[in-house]
């Protein structure tokens, strides 16, 4: 779940996930995308203009690659706590998801925003269940990837916006998800902070910021050392590597890597020999008076 308060420029965020995505590009400019991925957007407000005038603006430098992208307004104003709207909606997004991993093409679902997915208070558990219900039906029945956006505050008659939880206040979100990011203004030098909220499977950087590049109306991120714990350091450098082009890389070149100062030789190791993503994601060879040798594998995030 990607969440923020309106206005903090999660559409763009979405923008420039859906073109890199889409060309197969390094997301951001900085993560590893293997393939070019189709990407199905599900506006739930505002219709398909906005994503569309966002992604006319990228276009101008870096065409998005328009076949691997599906925008799909069809469901604005429906309400998934109504059981028959919600199992309308399920089958249809399945049948067009299933028509694209039947081809073996890998898929990345974005539902924005999901405050507008139902009538109530997302608060509300059962609201916030009946996104989760059907969130999980699409995503175990297709294999996609998915992607909730969120609002982090909302407007209501005669009240001020009131902040809450990245997850809404929801144990059906928090329990659902297993990533958050919660996107944040940079006062000090412009475009957004990203801080994790959760990361299930360990392979989430602790916070890294994006830079607006209002020429190109892309975003580039920006992965600072201080601050960052001693994982995160090893997990932003070997990203950085392999999107840099590394096939493999010894645990010296990462030591010296700018990402990892301070981080020991002896930390490295451990890190990368007994965490994830680095087991199942990298392999390691040694021979005799040489630097351990390692690599990527098929399986690296």
């Amino acid at each position: 779940m990607m969440s923020g308060d309106p206005g903090v420029g999660k559409s763009t965020i979405n923008a420039n996930i859906i073109r890199d995505l889409s060309i197969g590009a390094p997301l951001f400019n900085f993560f590893h995308t293997p393939i070019p991925t189709i990407v199905y957007y599900i506006p739930f407000e505002r219709g398909a203009y906005e994503i569309a005038d966002r992604l006319k603006s990228l276009s101008s430098v870096i065409e998005p690659a328009w076949e691997n992208i599906v925008i799909k307004p069809d469901f604005i104003g429906f309400d998934m706590f109504d059981q028959k709207q919600a199992t309308y909606f399920v089958n249809e997004v399945l049948e067009d998801l299933n028509y694209y991993t039947s081809v073996g093409e890998n898929v990345v679902v974005i539902f924005d925003p999901i405050i507008s997915m139902v009538s109530g208070e997302i608060k509300e558990e059962k609201y916030a269940k009946s996104i989760t219900r059907v969130a999980n039906q699409i995503q175990t029945k297709s294999n996609c990837a998915l992607i909730l956006t969120n609002h982090t505050t909302k407007a209501t008659a005669g009240k001020k916006k009131q902040k809450i939880d990245p997850f809404y206040g929801s144990q059906a979100f928090k329990a659902f998800c297993t990533a958050g990011i919660y996107v944040s203004k940079n006062e000090d030098y412009g475009g957004v902070n990203m801080l994790s909220t959760k990361s299930s499977h360990g392979n989430m950087l602790d916070k890294f910021h994006l830079n607006f590049d209002a020429f190109t109306y892309s975003l580039f991120a920006k992965v600072d050392a201080s601050g960052l714990k001693n994982y995160d350091k090893v997990l932003a450098t070997i990203r950085s590597m392999r999107t840099a082009g590394a096939i493999d890389f010894t645990f010296h070149q990462i030591t010296k890597h700018v990402l990892c100062f301070g981080v020991s030789p002896t930390s490295v190791k451990e890190i990368i020999l007994h965490n994830e993503p680095f087991k199942s994601g990298l392999s390691t060879r040694t021979g005799i008076g040489k630097p351990t040798i390692i690599s990527f594998t098929e399986k690296w995030k």
